[in-house]
């Protein structure tokens, strides 16, 4: 897997997506990383309550916790902690009034 680009997720200021609306979301709670072609992984970094997939786009059920870099799938949703929940949609309008 080549590397593209990256980006964090967190409390913290320096994240790239800042969320502070869940106190089960750590500082630096997970990093998502798009490869050459263009999957998208995600791995947790070290946080207290877990970095979790739901793998709705293969079919899975519930959630998976993400131990070390996991593929995403398109339909797929990222859960950090217990309530907040990231889906990875084609168009992000697919998502709007959810």
């Amino acid at each position: 897997m080549t590397l593209v680009s990256s980006f964090t997720i967190g409390t913290a200021a320096d994240c790239d997506v800042c969320i502070h609306t869940d106190p089960h979301v750590s500082p630096r709670h997970a990093r998502v990383t798009v490869d050459t072609d263009g999957n998208l992984w995600v791995e947790d970094l070290g946080s207290m309550h877990g970095t979790w997939l739901q793998l709705t786009a293969s079919g899975g059920v519930g959630k998976v916790r993400v131990r070390s870099p996991r593929r995403m799938l398109l339909g797929d949703t990222l859960w950090l902690g217990r309530r907040t929940s990231i889906p990875w949609a084609a168009n992000p309008s697919q998502d709007a009034g959810r």
